[in-house]
């Protein structure tokens, strides 16, 4: 007699668990990048140009602090699977402030300090994510675009 192939499957953690693990291992790693020691000034400012590129004149860094941040709300609407608004104001939000609260622990840090302008662009990556999952369908939206 054959096995019984349900009783012998391992069985998986739900998605849901995995889409919050994955919001935590991302939490994790930024904050611990944003905490050690950043690379030396003339490492970091040796390119061919003789200096980093600045998109639409804004440093390079608040272009990677926005992305982050939209990174880590969009995980946040996946993990919730948030589709009302409210929902999706609060992942946004939390992403934001988990953002203020690195800023806040790089400022006692010698090699590193508190921008208000990281706090804005934290902010704003925050709010696009936001926005984007809201508006349309997302890269990290599990519902298949025939469904919608």
């Amino acid at each position: 007699m054959l096995p019984d192939r349900k009783r012998a499957c391992v069985q998986t953690p739900s998605d849901r668990r995995v889409d919050y693990a994955l919001v935590a291992g991302f939490a994790a790693t930024v904050f611990v990048a944003s905490v050690v020691d950043p690379p030396t000034a003339a490492a970091a400012t040796s390119t061919a140009a003789g200096g980093l590129p600045r998109p639409l004149g804004l440093p390079l860094d608040k272009w990677v602090h926005a992305g982050t941040y939209a990174v880590l709300a969009g995980l946040l609407c996946r993990a919730t699977d948030a589709r009302a608004v409210r929902v999706v104001l609060l992942a946004a939000l939390l992403a934001a402030t988990y953002g203020a609260a690195v800023e806040v622990v790089q400022a006692t840090l010698p090699a590193r300090s508190f921008e208000v302008g990281d706090l804005a662009a934290n902010a704003v990556g925050a709010t696009l994510a936001g926005v984007a999952w809201r508006v349309g369908p997302g890269p990290l939206d599990r519902t298949p675009l025939a469904g919608r």
